[in-house]
Order: structure tokens, then sequence, then C-alpha cells
């Protein structure tokens, strides 16, 4: 008898043999297969009412306060003023700087609410 029809005719030692083997054949596949069965979340798009009405304004209060500080560095920095004039041009101007500066602040808030209710 060959060593084959003896391992195939012993029902024990080939039925534990198939199980070693399978065994061993799961364990070396399993990074291969998912661990977990990835579920599809729907994708949610938000789309803001009012969005682009907000940066048009944002945009025409910006352009507004530029000319204005334009004036008012050209009016501080024109030799025709008298020095008292010129500085209080120039703190008008440090005004508007702040006031775009506010502007800009109050923008991204808005913007950041507006994102976390898109995200809620």
């Amino acid at each position: 008898m060959t060593f084959k029809s003896s391992f195939e005719s012993h029902p024990v030692v080939f039925g534990f043999s198939l199980i070693v083997i399978g065994f061993g054949v799961g364990f070396a596949f399993r990074g291969y297969l998912p661990s977990q069965i990835a579920i599809a979340v729907p994708v949610a798009t938000c789309n803001i009412q009012g969005a682009d009405v907000l940066s048009q304004g944002h945009n025409a209060r910006l352009a507004e306060l530029q000319k204005s500080i334009e004036n008012l560095e050209a009016q501080a920095s024109d030799q025709g003023n008298i020095t008292a004039y010129q500085d209080r041009y120039r703190a008008s101007a440090d005004r508007v700087r702040k006031d775009i500066a506010q502007e800009i602040d109050g923008f991204k808030a808005s913007v950041a609410s507006l994102t976390n209710k898109c995200k809620a």
C-alpha cells in the first residue's frame, strides 16, 4: 500500500489534515479580505441659499471701503493740507483699516456658521 492510499484510507488523519490546511489557508488570506463590510453612506450635498448674495455684498462693502481708504490716504499725503488735517486723515484711514478687518472677520464668521449648519 502506498503512502497516498494509506493516507486517504485513514479518515481521522485525512480529516484532520484537511482542517489544518483549511485553517492555514484562511489565516493566510485574512489580510486580503475586508474585516468589515463597508456600508455606503449617502453623501449629503449642501446648497446654501443666499451664499452668493452674501459674498457679493461683502465684496461691494470691501470695494467701498478701499475707495474710502484711497481717498483718505491721498488727502493725508497732500502737501496742500496743513499738518493737523493730514493727521486727521491718517487717523481716519486707520479707522477704515479697522473697519475692513472687522468686515473680513464678520464675513469669515458668517461663512463658518453656514458651513457648520451645512455639516449638521
